[in-house]
């Protein structure tokens, strides 16, 4: 009984997605959907450690290499920005 308690707890968990928007000196921005959830934080604050220390880089599903050392701006958004991949229904 007390496995299905735990198990139903864990749906009921707010999940929801946060869009980091990054922006670089050669003029290219970067959107990186992050899924958090009410209770776990972690993703978010990673990736948000990494942008202010400026530490490491991201590579795209195209190849293009993004280094978080030329990062001039970024902006953290709930909801997505048009223009960036296809819209969720």
């Amino acid at each position: 009984m007390q496995k299905k308690t735990i198990k139903k707890l864990l749906k009921k968990q707010d999940t929801k997605n946060e869009y980091f928007y990054i922006q670089f000196s050669d003029g290219r921005t970067l959107e990186v959907p992050v899924r958090v959830t009410s209770g776990d934080m972690t993703a978010h604050d990673d990736l948000a450690r990494r942008i202010a220390h400026k530490e490491g880089t991201m590579t795209a599903d195209n190849g293009q290499v993004f280094d978080f050392k030329k990062i001039i701006h970024y902006d953290i958004e709930n909801t997505r920005r048009t223009g960036f991949g296809p819209q969720p229904q």
